[in-house]
């Protein structure tokens, strides 16, 4: 489908606030707009509410092309937002393609904790992960008709620690993760492998992940979900970064980005990493392209190696 056909579609958006218990609609708006492209799009906006993880209070914006076929699941895109950001903000760059796709666009709000305090971090992804979980489960009912059980995920900065721990926690719920510029990483391995013998608990890696999610980790549960580690070639500061996982990815984004990806590759998942000529710590346009062809490259079924500069 090209974009000129997103014109002809209809785009509900949808505003869910996870709040803890009861399911509250709160009011609705609708509004015609101008994508970026020059097409008139129709929004619709709802306010609800869904029950999800007690208290964490989490919005949510669901935007869903209309109609959905009810006899073929609909892709299911997640954005993920870095320290300050917000759902709408983050997955305004993608709606465009995302339609044209067909996709429903999940773009969830958080309050993040201190990202350089490995307990904040320990303590948040331990509850966003599954209410995560809860929103993407509640999907189907959410917008009338099927979708994937297995979604795509892009994440930037914080969010891009989430996108891959999320792949991590639930790999039969992932496609495809592209996470571009996260400051830590969670690595697939459960010690580290230069002879000592600390374990390597979450988030610094899977020694301890079944206190999480039940089950250990399985490095084959995670080879069947792509991923494309994308970072600023000048994001390089070590100033930037949390120092407790110096030792086990290095000091800086770009170095952690590239350490990452030959961690996964060395376990048999599939990855691939993509360096950014004269980017810092930002998305681009270039970002935002080459992570829409890499999402729906596999989408689309096409598992062979993705065709990077």
């Amino acid at each position: 489908m090209t974009l000129l056909h997103v014109s002809l579609r209809r785009v509900v958006v949808v505003l869910v606030a996870i709040v803890g218990a009861a399911v509250i609609a709160a009011g609705a708006s609708s509004a015609l707009v101008e994508t970026a492209a020059g097409h008139s799009v129709a929004l619709t906006t709802n306010y609800v509410a869904l029950s999800a993880v007690p208290g964490l209070d989490v919005p949510v914006q669901l935007t869903v092309p209309s109609p959905l076929d009810k006899h073929r699941p609909a892709r299911v895109l997640v954005v993920l937002h870095g320290m300050g950001g917000n759902g709408p903000a983050i997955a305004a760059p993608f709606i465009e393609s995302a339609v044209a796709h067909g996709w429903v666009v999940v773009a969830p709000t958080f309050v993040y904790g201190d990202w350089r305090d490995v307990n904040e971090v320990r303590k948040d992804d331990a509850k966003v992960l599954p209410a995560l979980k809860v929103v993407l489960d509640g999907l189907p009912a959410r917008v009338g008709a099927p979708v994937e059980t297995r979604v795509l995920v892009y994440g930037f900065s914080r969010g891009a620690q989430v996108a891959h721990r999320f792949a991590f926690f639930y790999p039969e719920r992932v496609s495809a993760v592209a996470a571009f510029s996260a400051g830590t990483y969670t690595v697939p391995m459960a010690s580290l492998q230069d002879g000592s013998t600390d374990d390597l608990s979450f988030p610094y890696g899977v020694a301890d992940l079944e206190r999480y999610t039940g089950e250990s980790f399985r490095p084959e549960s995670l080879r069947n979900v792509h991923f494309l580690i994308g970072v600023g070639r000048d994001d390089n500061s070590p100033a930037d970064v949390p120092r407790s996982w110096d030792r086990l990815i290095g000091s800086c984004r770009s170095d952690r980005a590239a350490a990452f990806t030959a961690a996964l590759q060395e376990e048999g998942i599939p990855a691939q990493l993509q360096q950014f000529a004269q980017a810092k710590h930002e998305q681009t346009a270039e970002m935002h392209a080459a992570a829409i062809a890499f999402l729906a490259d596999v989408a689309d079924g096409s598992t062979s190696p993705y065709d990077l500069p």
